[in-house]
């Protein structure tokens, strides 16, 4: 088979981005007002299923409203998951709220809620309807659960507890979208959830992101401060200190384009991870993560877990990128990163730091042709000694 470069993860940009776009340039409407903004928004509601949505400029921006929109601030703290991109704990800190990092789970990948039950019954207590942390008494006001790669939580048994203990659930969803649990989709069943379109999601605006909520109180509280916290009506008057996190029309345009083919690209996803899956499952060397089996996955990334301790990551991802083939390892759990070791660290077995050092992510892209994903395969085999 002839080398060639294959990436991680790339765009599919084979709509009507350009045509969009272009009426964008020709009509002048290319900063943060213009139609495609609100038609983009009219769809992504549509399509997920939800009452309010406001387009941000990133995912992390979405978040940062979320927690705001639910007046979470200085002295509170928000439970969030340890294994995740960084932005997800970065936004808690912006409000000034204190993150808890929750593991997760040897079988899911994700948020291990048994171990956040066991954390909220032994460490926590209610008083007066408000849950509060028993080493600092401080208010604990949300739970912020990362579906990573394109797999869900046990959402319902989270909002469950959410609701036991009387905790807001902000789901971050920018690896997500499209995914879902029984007929919801994820982003869609806590009190808010945010997407990302970022270059390298399901969907991509370039960047961008998506709030979405049932709450018609959170949803306009968060458009307010996306907007620098102006009161429309009435000029240039601000009533808070709002934020710059509107999404631009040529942002929203691409969005749009992109929105119109999200069923073929989900498609093509699954049919990328039902290769891997067939083609290295078998072998007792590699695992993928459990599925809960109320939820579908949207297999934005394709991560397989190595399970011989002789593997060396490092050199295996340099192995194949020789090969012109990209590969990455998970994120630096949140509980050994440089901004948020400080943190609080729930965990019995550190499957987090377990899952870093012997997982890696396969390209997943949807214009990946089935011979490249061929090529995949029989290199890793090859590298790992697998026949």
């Amino acid at each position: 088979m002839k080398e060639k470069n294959i990436p991680l993860n790339i765009p599919f940009l084979k709509g009507k981005e350009a045509k969009y776009v272009l009426d964008c340039i020709k009509s002048n409407w290319v900063s943060t007002a213009g139609p495609y903004v609100s038609k983009f928004e009219k769809k992504f509601k549509n399509y997920v299923g939800s009452k309010y949505v406001v387009a941000c400029s990133s995912g992390t921006a979405a978040l940062h409203l979320a927690l705001l929109s639910l007046e979470i601030k200085k002295g509170d703290i928000v439970l969030v998951s340890n294994l995740t991109f960084i932005a997800s704990v970065n936004a808690i800190k912006y409000t000034g709220a204190t993150p808890i990092l929750i593991d997760v789970s040897s079988s899911s990948w994700q948020m291990d809620i048994d171990l956040l039950e066991t954390f909220l019954e032994n460490s926590c207590y209610l008083k007066k309807n408000n849950c509060y942390y028993k080493k600092s008494n401080k208010k604990i006001l949300g739970i912020l659960v990362v579906h990573i790669l394109g797999h869900g939580s046990n959402i319902l048994r989270l909002k469950k507890l959410a609701k036991k203990y009387n905790i807001h659930l902000i789901e971050d969803t920018a690896e997500a979208l499209g995914a879902k649990c029984k007929n919801k989709y994820f982003g869609t069943i806590g009190d808010i959830g945010c997407y990302s379109f970022n270059g390298n999601k399901t969907i991509t605006t370039g960047s961008g992101g998506m709030l979405v909520t049932n709450n018609k109180v959170l949803a306009k509280k968060a458009k307010h401060l996306s907007e620098q916290a102006r009161k429309i009506e009435i000029g240039y008057i601000h009533d808070k200190i709002g934020f710059n996190y509107r999404m631009s029309n040529v942002h929203a345009a691409l969005g749009l384009a992109q929105l119109e083919n999200i069923e073929f690209i989900l498609n093509r996803k699954e049919e990328i991870y039902n290769y891997y899956f067939y083609h290295l499952v078998k072998s007792n060397l590699i695992s993928f993560p459990e599925l809960y089996s109320e939820t579908k996955s949207s297999h934005w990334l394709n991560a397989i877990k190595l399970k011989s301790k002789n593997i060396n990551i490092e050199k295996l991802i340099k192995q194949l990128s020789k090969k012109g083939i990209i590969v990455r390892k998970l994120w630096e759990p949140m509980n050994l990163s440089i901004p948020h070791n400080d943190c609080d660290y729930i965990s019995k077995k550190n499957v987090s730091e377990e899952l870093y050092k012997t997982c890696i992510s396969l390209p997943s892209y949807p214009s990946l042709k089935k011979k490249e994903q061929s090529l995949v395969v029989y290199e890793l085999k090859k590298s790992l000694g697998i026949r």
